[in-house]
């Protein structure tokens, strides 16, 4: 953005000499105003000059355009982060001890509870 505007400084300087050497050509004493190629030059120059800085400000608002969503998505993130310390800091500090004491099956006892068998003896039901 720096260098945007840096380069935008530097087009405003060419366009105030180019317009201000028309406008001594323009009012050279004793001599006929007449449109040579000298002064269709400058008023090429000038013209290309304004339409370079008005590209350069539309590029200058997009930016700023972008740089304002990319600020509110990182105070959005920054937001949401803090928000999760705190939910990590409540699970580690105040319901991790409380989970110790609860009991916890494991995985293969909730998908495949055991049963008793024929024999009374504890079977795993498995779908084959």
């Amino acid at each position: 953005m720096r260098a945007h505007n840096e380069y935008f400084f530097v087009e405003l300087c060419t366009l105030q000499l180019a317009q201000a050497r028309l406008e001594m050509r323009k009012q050279r004493p004793g001599i006929e105003l007449c449109r040579d190629k000298a002064m269709m030059a400058l008023y090429k120059e000038i013209n290309t000059l304004k339409q370079a800085i008005d590209l350069l400000n539309a590029k200058l608002q997009e930016l700023e355009g972008t740089m304002q969503q990319l600020m509110r998505t990182k105070g959005a993130l920054e937001h949401d982060i803090k928000f999760k310390e705190i939910a990590l800091f409540v699970d580690r500090e105040k319901c991790l001890s409380l989970r110790h004491s609860f009991p916890i099956s494991t995985f293969k006892e909730t998908r495949f509870p055991k049963t008793l068998g024929s024999n009374g003896m504890p079977q795993s039901r498995m779908i084959r």
